[in-house]
């Protein structure tokens, strides 16, 4: 499978436990198909996990998770389109994940607004259009 598509019925945009977090899911009671980006607030030069000022994307289930390897992500009022980076090996095949977004799923300006905080200073270009 190179893509992932689902369509959101729920969604968040919040700073949590010093992160910045976005998830959207195909369901808030047991989603089958879900995404999770999030980056620690205050970043230093150490490392974080293994890996310098990142974020991390969790897809589906921890063994799909990773630092890194977003290559670009689009977002609109409509859906949000992650083209992920050819050296990204946590999310096996999938090259593209495609989430409809539901209307009223989420608060869209919390969206852009942390999104482009995890995103801000990273290899990941984060284009709203």
């Amino acid at each position: 499978m190179e893509r992932l598509a689902f369509t959101a019925r729920c969604g968040f945009a919040k700073e949590e436990e010093e992160a910045f977090i976005v998830g959207f899911a195909d369901s808030e009671k047991e989603p089958g198909n879900y995404i999770i980006v999030q980056r620690v607030v205050e970043q230093d030069a150490e490392e974080v996990n293994g890996e310098l000022n990142s974020y991390f994307l969790e897809l589906n289930d921890r063994s799909m998770s990773g630092y890194g390897g977003i290559r670009h992500v689009l977002l609109s009022r409509e859906r949000l389109v992650l083209a992920l980076a050819p050296a990204n090996q946590y999310c096996g095949e999938i090259k593209e994940i495609d989430v409809v977004l539901a209307e009223g799923c989420i608060d869209f300006e919390e969206v852009v607004t942390y999104l482009g905080r995890i995103f801000d200073d990273t290899d990941c270009h984060f284009t709203v259009g």
